[in-house]
């Protein structure tokens, strides 16, 4: 992929194992043009304790028209499907209470992904590559930044393993990143951000969907 096709976003946006919500809810404070709703997502427990206070402390007073809705969800890698079945019951019941805009985990939904810190255990990448597939649509771009010698199995699995859910990862280079003027319009990769990856010795990685005829290809 393009550096300008993998720098810039969608109108809705998803943050996978959001934690405490960094990330997530920088990325709606910082106004980037197009970007109209992000969706924090994390299991029910770090939802509710943790996440959830988060995203309420950071958003109560802060609604302004025109600004980027933040909501935030469960979402487990390994119960995706039941969490999604789940949250479509409760949907519309609670649209029917309120305006609520809020999103909610729905399947080829969402044009931007994100997730740090988020392959550190061999038994949760291909559930994450999983939930990863269930999320997108064909133009979808994924980011990861990851710390490699955190789990240097994992990260090695993830590549390996990509292409089988329909994925193609490239590293973007940080290094090179951090001496390019900062492009105009909605882009991710905010000089902000380049500086804390290269201090915290990260790698960004950037996944998208093979397209069909190269898919077709990989199977003969």
């Amino acid at each position: 992929p393009s550096n300008k096709k993998t720098q810039t976003i969608g109108p809705r946006l998803v943050e996978v194992g959001a934690g405490c919500g960094l990330l997530g809810l920088a990325l709606a404070q910082a106004k980037l043009p197009g970007l109209d709703q992000v969706l924090l997502t994390e299991t029910q427990e770090v939802l509710d304790t943790i996440l959830q206070p988060n995203v309420q402390a950071n958003t109560a007073t802060q609604n302004p028209k025109g600004a980027t809705t933040v909501s935030a969800c469960a979402l487990d890698w390994l119960q995706y499907r039941s969490d999604f079945e789940r949250h479509l019951a409760t949907k519309s019941n609670e649209e029917s209470k309120s305006n609520n805009s809020s999103l909610v985990p729905e399947q080829h939904q969402f044009d931007t992904i994100v997730g740090t810190d988020v392959v550190f255990s061999p038994s949760l990448v291909e559930p994450l590559l999983a939930t990863l597939q269930f999320l997108s649509h064909d133009t979808t771009v994924t980011y990861l930044c990851l710390q490699s010698d955190r789990c240097p199995t994992s990260y090695q699995l993830l590549q390996t393993k990509a292409a089988s859910y329909g994925f193609q990862v490239q590293e973007i280079d940080l290094r090179e990143l951090a001496t390019q003027e900062p492009q105009q319009g909605s882009s991710i990769v905010a000089p902000s951000f380049v500086k804390w990856g290269l201090a915290l010795e990260c790698h960004l990685l950037c996944l998208q969907r093979i397209p069909f005829s190269d898919k077709k290809t990989s199977t003969n």
